[in-house]
């Protein structure tokens, strides 16, 4: 069992009621059902993310400050229950928080933040006119090259609320995914904290089942065997820390790689900026090569180049209505 959230963090609501609105695993495991559960671990949010945020916003600000990470203004929680896990991360941008708010109100926004991790081979907008909201659909496929019509596919309903003057919630969900994962959903919610920076707050959370819980138990004994998170539970016998691993470990490590890149979007906003974009991810991730180091940074701006090209192409054919809607009964998960 993980460490869970302090009481500093358990609040009351900000909002007001209502204010957020209502295959076989026999023979060899293919390697994108892995990827895609890794991800989706990190995609993935409680309902009640916004509930009580910052209402003690002392607290938030000192756990910030001490934070594990050197030099970064974030502080990271990860809780493992039985068939539920979630992360959450606090973190100060040197944003104005009106700024923020223009940058991240849009679903072509997140669209650009989620293309930079290197397991997002595409990601494009569904249903442009026929709903209130929008619909987003990750491709997600393992660390290297692929084609993106050949890998795992994800569809989330994208919403974004400007609370009040002072609050911005973006909400990204799936009641359903694959391989027996459920309640998937991305909460982002921001305040201004001064006239220069805005406190930022991300809560990731889901359900799984027993196959998805075989899935990356396997996983857990293999690749992700050695793999380590940010929190510190302990110190070894040299007296050197310990940090978490296993689930908690993977939820840590994607969700500072989805902070990055909203950090590394915010920096070189739209879509002129691709190129410094990836780039400023690269730079920013390899802060921390002991858990988010995967590649050389020309591995992976060639190849997320190729990918964006990818990208474009079948963003054309949705826009030009010979894709099928991800949404209907035929072709839904």
């Amino acid at each position: 069992m993980g460490t869970g959230v302090s009481g500093a963090f358990r609040v009351s609501g900000v909002c007001g009621p209502g204010a957020c609105g209502g295959s076989s695993i026999s023979g060899r495991l293919p390697g994108r059902w892995l990827c895609l559960l890794c991800l989706v671990l990190m995609l993935c949010p409680g309902r009640d993310a916004l509930a009580g945020l910052y209402a003690d916003q002392a607290a938030i600000l000192e756990a910030i400050r001490t934070g594990p990470l050197d030099g970064e203004p974030v502080h990271l929680v990860s809780v493992e229950e039985r068939g539920a896990v979630h992360g959450e991360v606090h973190a100060i941008l040197d944003v104005p928080f009106e700024a923020l708010v223009r940058q991240l109100d849009s679903a072509e926004a997140w669209c650009e933040i989620f293309f930079l991790h290197f397991n997002i081979k595409a990601c494009v907008l569904e249903r442009k006119e026929a709903h209130p909201g929008q619909e987003i659909r990750l491709h997600i496929g393992r660390k290297r090259y692929q084609d993106p019509e050949v890998v795992e596919r994800l569809g989330m309903r994208f919403e974004a609320r400007h609370l009040n003057t002072e609050t911005f919630l973006v909400r990204l969900q799936a009641e359903r995914g694959p391989h027996g994962l459920r309640d998937l959903s991305l909460e982002l919610s921001a305040m201004r904290l001064d006239a220069e920076r805005s406190l930022l707050r991300m809560r990731y959370a889901l359900r799984y089942g027993a196959l998805g819980r075989m899935t990356l138990a396997l996983y857990f004994s293999v690749g992700g065997r050695d793999r380590i998170g940010f929190t510190v539970e302990g110190v070894d016998e040299a007296g050197q820390p310990v940090h978490v691993s296993g689930m908690r470990g993977m939820i840590e490590r994607n969700t500072l790689r989805f902070y990055f890149a909203l950090k590394a979007y915010l920096r070189e906003p739209g879509p002129a900026r691709l190129e410094q974009r990836l780039i400023a991810w690269f730079e920013l991730t390899e802060r921390h090569p002991e858990q988010l180091r995967e590649m050389p940074l020309g591995s992976y701006v060639a190849q997320k180049l190729r990918e964006h090209h990818d990208q474009v192409a079948i963003q054309a054919r949705i826009d030009a209505g010979i894709e099928a809607d991800i949404w209907a009964p035929s072709g839904g998960w």
